[in-house]
């Protein structure tokens, strides 16, 4: 079983392929960030705080959110934790930045 340092690891490699798209222009990261948080919203009649804190994040300027996605503090990580990005990386690559987040 993966370890806090292991998943936190696994979590910023996932997260700095995601603000490499983003930063390359691909805006689907997002739009599925945005679609989830509203999904979810929706669902649950309101989201926690920690969501709270991403459906403002989802507003900044790209650039802004490609520095977030790819900041290596303790606050980043704890933003990271609760990602909207659910279904922006196929199984594949999330396996692969997996076993490399474990080789790390």
């Amino acid at each position: 079983m993966a370890g806090h340092p292991e998943i936190d690891r696994w979590s910023l490699l996932m997260h700095r392929h995601l603000a490499d798209r983003i930063e390359a222009g691909d805006d689907e990261p997002i739009r599925i960030a945005t679609a989830n948080l509203l999904r979810w919203e929706k669902q649950h009649g309101e989201l926690v705080p920690a969501l709270l804190e991403w459906v403002e994040i989802i507003k900044w300027p790209t650039d802004r959110i490609v520095a977030l996605l790819r900041e290596e503090s303790g606050n980043a990580a704890r933003i990271r934790s609760s990602s909207p990005f659910a279904g922006a990386i196929d199984q594949r690559l999330r396996l692969e930045l997996l076993r490399e987040a474990r080789a790390a």
